[in-house]
């Protein structure tokens, strides 16, 4: 038994006795404090009973663990919801080791900067390798006349949202994650990202490759890029040209182009706005070529904004049922296809009477809608309030 020098002038006997009427005959710990002639608070004593000898050993050196004894009002209090009750660690009177996975005794402290060290140097390995393999690779600066229409687009919308103040850099995505603007909505603003890549329009900084490796699976929300397209570095028109580009409509090519891409954000919209409105009601989904099929099928009658409405009224109906005759959950983005089905075939001649979705945040600021609908194609609200239409982009070109 380790007895505290708060009770060292009782006797074994006697702090047994005093734990069993602290613990089991309820007798008001003021009294205890008095009667046992112990110095501390009445609030405290527990703090001072010999700690408990468990059956296991400290994996540095061997010695029994040992545990705090609880007080009463935390054995009052376990189980209960409203009150969370901190679970004592086991600990090792001689070395100092804590029963848990952050521990600061000099043996954890210890490992865990071994663990680093090695860690930093496996990065460091593999950021070398990569770097060696993306300099073999390298195969020139992109000339600017070379750009199409879908890469004018997407380059404008990167830069817009991430670069640099300097100029110097493509800021990596979670660096430029905010709850008032975004790239794209879903996963667009990774794919618009790998598009370029492919393109050698951007490439990789290779003074981010360490810090985003460390980021495993989610490297490439951290990894920044350098622009690859051959401008001079003090020719500021060239680069104002790329943020904010004038396409030459005059060709039919590029006006198919717009309303390719058009449709293409569309149906990413409305699947995106899908996977967070069933994510709300705590149900995962995955889209699958389904999804994006009954997306484009609604888009030739419906708007962005009208198919987004559409979405959380069907969510929100079946929410409904399922949560009052307890559905699988499994089978709820199933229910969801075939209400919103219900819904498209309709209203498919009457989309003026589809209302328009207008709740959450007021539509927090997309760069790709901004670069496309706003500035290249000039249709402003019409890009999110009509269905996507070659006839309205010839219309909006020609202005």
């Amino acid at each position: 038994m380790i007895i505290h020098e708060k009770l060292a002038h009782l006797s074994k006997k006697e702090i047994i006795e005093l734990m069993d009427q602290y613990y089991h005959k309820g007798v008001r710990v003021k009294k205890l404090v008095e009667d046992y002639k112990v110095d501390c608070r009445p609030n405290d004593l527990h703090k001072y009973f010999p700690p408990i000898v468990l059956d296991r050993q400290c994996p540095v050196c061997g010695e029994n663990f040992l545990k705090k004894r609880p007080s009463r009002t935390e054995i009052e209090n376990w189980g209960n919801p409203y009150r969370e009750i901190k679970a004592k660690k086991a600990y090792c009177p001689c070395c100092g080791h804590i029963d848990d996975e952050i521990c600061g005794c000099d043996a954890c402290v210890e490992k865990r900067n071994k663990e680093y060290i090695k860690r930093e140097t496996e990065l460091e390995k593999m950021a070398n390798e990569i770097k060696i393999e993306l300099e073999k690779s390298y195969t020139g600066k992109v000339c600017v006349d070379e750009l199409d229409f879908k890469d004018r687009v997407y380059l404008a919308s990167l830069l817009g949202h991430a670069l640099s103040e300097d100029t110097s850099v493509i800021k990596s995505l979670s660096e430029c994650d905010n709850p008032c603007s975004c790239l794209a909505d879903g996963d667009m603003d990774e794919r618009i990202i790998d598009y370029l890549l492919k393109r050698n329009i951007i490439i990789i900084d290779i003074n981010s490759l360490k810090y985003a490796l460390k980021h495993g699976e989610d490297e490439n929300r951290f990894m920044r890029y350098k622009l690859n397209v051959e401008i001079d570095d003090n020719n500021i028109d060239t680069l104002q040209e790329l943020m904010n580009p004038k396409i030459d409509f005059s060709d039919g090519k590029n006006i198919l182009e717009g309303y390719n891409l058009w449709k293409e954000v569309a149906i990413n919209d409305c699947m995106a706005f899908l996977v967070n409105e069933i994510a709300k009601k705590n149900v995962e989904f995955c889209p699958v070529k389904k999804t994006e099929i009954m997306m484009d099928s609604m888009l030739k009658h419906f708007s962005i904004r009208q198919v987004q409405y559409i979405i959380y009224k069907s969510v929100n109906e079946v929410s409904k049922v399922y949560l009052k005759n307890k559905f699988n959950r499994d089978s709820f983005p199933d229910i969801v296809f075939r209400r919103m089905i219900f819904w498209d075939s309709c209203m498919t001649y009457r989309e003026s009477e589809v209302a328009e979705y207008r709740g959450g945040k007021k539509f927090s600021y997309n760069n790709l809608h901004g670069v496309l609908f706003f500035k290249v194609l000039g249709l402003w609200d019409k890009g999110l309030r009509c269905a996507p239409d070659i006839k309205i982009i010839k219309e909006c070109v020609r202005k």
